[in-house]
């Protein structure tokens, strides 16, 4: 906020306000979706499904991470300051977002059940020790016979500092059983994918900043290359 107000003799007021709503915005949502997932580990919720799942990461993770700040940087690079004529692109760079938002936040669930402490930098299974509902736990629960989703959910409700490294493996373990990880990787791979195609027609991306002879990139320009490479780092890092 500090840095926009600084801006503003540079952006005019029009542009200012305008970034004030979208942050409003973004910070309701954002509240709301961390709200949702608390509720969820305090509640020991049981047999949610993807779609609740996909509700609360727009919220949580999308609009703070990649919508808002996707959003901004149209209003901002656009000569017209008036957001009204901007509607067509701002939906589009909201869904790209959204999808790429989506990816990212399973991505980062995964990591966090198979990655590495070294490149990850978090601990390892700590989703798990803390009850987070992911698409994995909640695929998991629903998947499961019925003593199995019983005995994960008396798990997820053991106090953190309680809980074993046999209780959260004995998780991990019948999440290989069912195919809750491949269904992890599958979404996140699709909702990547998705996002790559509607990159492809976002033809309002002003193709500018050629690449210098010496560099061996993805894209043509400067201006597309990093949202395209943002794309397979979302997907692949840390692996």
């Amino acid at each position: 906020m500090g840095l926009l107000l600084e801006n503003l003799s540079f952006l005019g007021v029009t542009k200012t306000l305008n970034i004030l709503h979208e942050i409003e915005v973004m910070a309701q949502q954002s509240v709301e979706g961390q709200a949702m997932e608390l509720d969820w580990v305090a509640d020991n919720a049981a047999y949610l499904t993807d779609q609740d799942y996909f509700t609360m990461c727009v919220k949580k993770t999308c609009w703070y991470s990649f919508m808002t700040p996707c959003r901004i940087g149209l209003i901002i690079g656009n000569p017209n300051a008036n957001a009204s004529e901007l509607i067509k692109p701002l939906a589009e760079l909201t869904r790209f977002g959204m999808l790429l938002g989506i990816a990212f936040q399973i991505q980062d669930d995964l990591l966090n059940l198979v990655g590495e402490i070294e490149t990850y930098g978090k601990e390892i299974g700590g989703d798990i020790y803390e009850g987070k509902r992911t698409v994995m736990l909640n695929h998991v629960i629903t998947h499961s016979k019925p003593q199995e989703a019983e005995k994960i959910l008396n798990i997820l409700a053991i106090p953190r500092e309680k809980k074993t490294p046999d209780q959260i493996e004995f998780i991990l373990q019948l999440m290989r059983n069912y195919g809750s990880i491949e269904h992890g990787w599958d979404l996140a791979r699709s909702y990547a994918n998705q996002s790559a195609e509607l990159f492809e027609s976002l033809d309002f991306l002003q193709a500018e900043t050629p690449v210098h002879p010496e560099e061996k990139l993805i894209s043509e320009y400067h201006d597309q290359r990093f949202l395209k490479e943002l794309i397979n780092y979302v997907i692949y890092r840390n692996l």
